[in-house]
């Protein structure tokens, strides 16, 4: 077995999980349950954890949410908010960025990321749970004897490849947005990582286009190969196609399937009319919305005159004719 990652009589590490946590579980989960019953155990598992931190937000069905890229949607995904909530997540990114921003200094910040990470999960809230059901998954489904490194993106993959790094004792490859790469906080040459097998945690998979674009070609050029992925969410359009296209094994903790939305609304967490603007969206994002835009145009114009982002993506989308 990989170093300190498992001991030698085929238990987690201690420090990997909840109290308890190996004795109720077997070979990676609890005794008699399969493969499907773990995963659907840990999606709901993650789904709690998503709402009860507010990560996962449903629009109300006459007011969708606006998106970065100046499309509106009926929900919203911020993962990072496991990490204790909106706030203490929004203080490790910013923490993130000021690395970022002095980039001299991002390398040697790499320590301080980790310690952040690591303390907020020994604290033993929300992040330390996701993390823990995380782990758990990574046990029992990814052969984590054919992992040679663990990578994640800046910025908010690293807030699960790191704590997943360091409860498989892997080394953890932080690649940056311009594709540099550093691994235990020094710079990674071109090839060195030769022969290494990797595996990428992220916090979301929409449609896989950073894998694509950045952190797919950034693992290559270090000589290693991107071998899995790992992610909290998959929103369900189209990135785990698009990662087997690349030859790259996808799993998901949880995804955003029509399955999952029937399962809220029966819990009343959301009503009929949401339900029905999130089956047409998830049928068909773009047509959705434009249908949603033509009877309700007093949406954009009321964004137009709010001010602030959701001001700022309308007029975005009304110059690009989004929904036009």
């Amino acid at each position: 077995m990989g170093e300190g990652r498992i001991n030698g009589e085929g238990k987690m590490d201690k420090r990997m999980g909840e109290d308890g946590m190996d004795k109720r579980m077997g070979e990676g989960r609890i005794m008699g349950e399969g493969e499907d019953g773990m995963d659907k155990r840990i999606g709901e598992r993650i789904t709690a954890l998503l709402l009860e931190s507010d990560a996962l937000r449903i629009a109300p069905e006459d007011r969708p949410f606006w998106y970065t890229s100046a499309t509106i949607g009926p929900f919203y995904n911020n993962t990072q908010f496991l990490f204790g909530g909106e706030a203490r997540a929004n203080e490790l990114l910013a923490l993130i960025d000021d690395a970022a921003a002095a980039k001299t200094g991002r390398l040697g910040a790499q320590g301080a990321i980790s310690a952040r990470i690591l303390a907020e999960y020994g604290e033993g809230g929300l992040f330390r749970k996701a993390a823990d059901c995380m782990a758990e998954y990574m046990r029992a489904r990814i052969d984590m004897d054919g992992i040679d490194i663990i990578s994640g993106g800046e910025r908010r993959d690293w807030i699960f490849s790191i704590i997943a790094a360091h409860l498989f004792r892997k080394p953890h490859l932080a690649i940056f947005k311009d594709m540099s790469a550093a691994l235990g906080g020094a710079p990674v040459a071109p090839g060195s990582l030769a022969g290494k097998r990797c595996l990428h945690v992220s916090d979301l998979v929409t449609e896989a286009s950073s894998y694509t674009r950045a952190w797919a070609p950034a693992v290559a050029a270090a000589g290693a190969r991107l071998t899995d992925s790992l992610t909290v969410v998959d929103r369900a359009q189209g990135g785990g196609a698009a990662l087997a296209a690349l030859g790259i094994r996808h799993h998901a903790l949880v995804s955003m399937t029509p399955e999952l939305f029937d399962r809220l609304l029966s819990e009343g967490r959301i009503n009929g009319r949401q339900r029905e603007l999130i089956r047409r969206y998830m049928q068909d994002p773009r047509g959705a919305m434009r249908a949603f835009v033509m009877a309700h145009p007093e949406f954009v114009e009321s964004a137009l005159r709010s001010g602030g982002k959701d001001a700022e993506r309308a007029r975005e989308c009304v110059a690009k004719g989004i929904y036009a």
